[in-house]
C-alpha cells in the first residue's frame, strides 16, 4: 500500500511539473523581470447594450506565480480600468523581437506587462474593454473565430488570456436588459449553459486553452440544423449537432460524419470528447478551424478538421513551435498514411526551433511536416512497429494535457527503441548536428 501511494504521488508530481515546464522564460526589459504566470480561472461578464451598439466586457482573472516579477498577460488590444489585487494598476506593451521577418528589430508579437511587482502566490487581476471584433448588431451576433497561421488570432483576439500552454476554467456571463438573449442561440463547447431572465452563463472545461474555446451566438432559426448521435467503440452515445450556412450542406451529413468517426476510432481509439459540434460553410469560404470538440469547416476540409479532435484538441500544443505536430499528422492521414523511405535535404525546415515566444504554426508544417511523419512511419515499419499504434498510446497518455516537440521526440524514441532526436533536429529544426538544436 505504501509503495502504491508513493507511485501515485510521483505520477501526480510529474504531471504537475510537466505542466509548469511549459511556462516561458521571463522577459527582461530595462532591469525589470516580466513574468508569465499560471491562470487559475477567468470570469468574463459581457454587458450587451443593443441600443447603443456596444458590448462592455468586465474580466476577472485569478492567477498564481512561483516567482517574483511583473506579471504578463496576452491580449490584442489595450484594456482599461485595470486593478491588481484591488488596487489600480498601469500596463506596458512588452514587444518581442523575433524571426518572423528579416529585420530582427521589427517586433513580431507583444504582451501586456503590469507595472506592479508581485511576490509569489495567488493574485487577482481585473480589467474592462469594449468588444468590437466578431460582433454584429443588425441583427445581433457574436462569433469567436481563430486561425493558427497568424499572430494574436486565438482567444487573445477577443479576451485577455494567457498563452496556449495554460489550461484553466473560463466562465462567460452575458447580460442584457433588452430581452435580446431570448432571441439568440448559443453554440459553444462549454459543458454547461445556465439560463435566467436577462442572463446567460457559459462554463467551459478546465482543460481548454486559448486556442480551444468555441463561441458563436446567433439569431434563433438562422441556420438549418441536423442533430443525431454516434455510438462509439465503447458503446456510448455521442451527441452530434451540425448547423450550416446552407441546408444543402446537411445532405448525408450523418453518414459522412459517422464514417469519419468510425475510421478515426479504428486507428486512434475512442473519440476523446463528450460530443461533437460542427459549423459547416460552403467550400469557397476559408473558415476552417478546430476547437475542443467543436469545428468549423467546409465539407471538403471536414475530415482534416475532425481529425484535430484527436491531435491538437484532445491534447494541446504548448506554443507555435509545437503546432507543427498536429498539422503534420493530420496531413499524413489526409494523404492516406503514406510511408517515405528517405527524405532529401530540401525537406528540412525550421518548424520547431523558432523564437520561444512564437504562437503561430509554421506554414510548411502541412507539407514538410507531413513528409517527415511519413518518414517516421517508414522507419517504424522497418522494425515491424506500427506508427499509428504509438500515436494512439501517445494520445491516451496526454489526453487533456499540453505537449511540445521535446515530449514527442522523447516518447517516439522510447517506442522506436533508438534516439530519434538527430533526425528531428535535422528535419524540423533544420540543424545538421545536435549542436545548436534547441529541442
Amino acid at each position: 500500500m505504501k509503495l502504491l501511494t508513493i507511485l501515485i504521488f510521483l505520477l501526480f508530481s510529474n504531471w504537475i511539473f510537466a505542466q509548469k515546464e511549459f511556462i516561458p522564460d521571463p522577459i527582461q526589459k530595462r532591469g525589470k523581470k516580466f513574468i508569465f504566470v499560471d491562470f487559475i480561472q477567468a470570469k468574463h461578464q459581457f454587458i450587451i447594450k443593443q441600443i447603443s451598439k456596444k458590448i462592455i466586457v468586465k474580466s476577472k482573472i485569478i492567477f498564481q506565480s512561483d516567482i517574483k516579477g511583473y506579471p504578463l498577460f496576452d491580449f490584442s488590444i489595450r484594456p482599461k480600468k485595470i486593478t491588481l489585487n484591488g488596487k489600480t494598476a498601469k500596463i506596458k506593451k512588452i514587444r518581442i523581437l523575433g524571426n518572423y521577418t528579416r529585420n530582427a528589430s521589427i517586433p513580431f508579437t507583444f504582451f501586456w506587462g503590469i507595472k506592479k511587482r508581485i511576490s509569489s502566490g495567488t493574485h487577482t487581476l481585473e480589467m474592462e474593454h469594449e468588444l468590437k471584433k466578431g460582433v454584429s448588431f443588425r441583427p445581433f451576433s457574436l462569433r469567436f473565430w481563430y486561425w493558427d497561421l497568424v499572430g494574436k488570432h486565438f482567444l487573445n483576439k477577443y479576451l485577455p488570456t494567457n498563452m496556449e500552454f495554460d489550461q484553466y476554467p473560463i466562465t462567460m456571463e452575458f447580460k442584457s436588459s433588452e430581452n435580446l438573449l431570448d432571441t439568440l442561440d448559443f453554440e459553444s463547447n462549454a459543458y454547461k449553459l445556465i439560463k435566467s431572465e436577462g442572463n446567460r452563463i457559459l462554463e467551459y472545461p478546465k482543460h481548454l486553452s486559448a486556442s480551444s474555446v468555441y463561441l458563436h451566438i446567433h439569431q434563433k432559426n438562422k441556420f438549418p440544423i441536423k442533430e443525431f448521435t454516434f455510438v462509439n467503440i465503447e458503446n456510448k452515445s455521442i451527441p452530434i449537432r451540425v448547423y450550416a450556412d446552407k441546408i444543402s450542406l446537411l445532405k448525408d451529413i450523418q453518414t459522412k460524419i459517422t464514417n469519419e468517426l468510425q475510421e478515426l476510432e479504428s486507428v486512434f481509439g475512442v473519440w476523446p470528447h463528450p460530443n461533437l459540434l460542427l459549423y459547416l460553410h460552403p467550400s469557397n469560404e476559408n473558415h476552417n478551424y478546430e476547437y475542443a470538440g467543436a469545428f468549423e469547416s467546409s465539407l471538403k476540409s471536414m475530415p482534416h478538421e475532425i481529425f484535430h479532435g484527436y491531435f491538437s484538441r484532445s491534447m494541446t500544443p504548448a506554443d507555435g513551435n509545437s503546432g507543427w505536430i498536429d498539422e503534420a499528422i493530420a496531413e499524413w492521414r489526409d494523404s492516406g498514411y503514406p510511408k517515405l523511405k528517405s527524405l532529401s535535404k530540401n525537406k528540412a525546415s525550421n518548424l520547431a526551433c523558432n523564437n520561444k515566444y512564437r504562437q503561430r504554426t509554421v506554414k510548411e508544417s502541412y507539407s514538410k511536416g507531413r513528409d517527415f511523419i511519413s518518414h517516421l512511419d517508414y522507419l517504424f515499419n522497418q522494425k515491424e512497429l506500427i506508427f499509428s499504434d504509438f500515436l494512439k498510446l501517445f494520445l491516451k497518455k496526454h489526453k487533456h494535457k499540453v505537449i511540445n516537440t521535446s515530449i514527442f521526440i522523447r516518447e517516439s524514441s522510447d517506442y522506436y527503441g533508438e534516439d530519434l532526436k538527430k533526425k528531428f533536429c535535422y528535419f524540423v529544426c533544420n540543424k545538421s548536428t545536435l549542436k545548436g538544436c534547441k529541442l
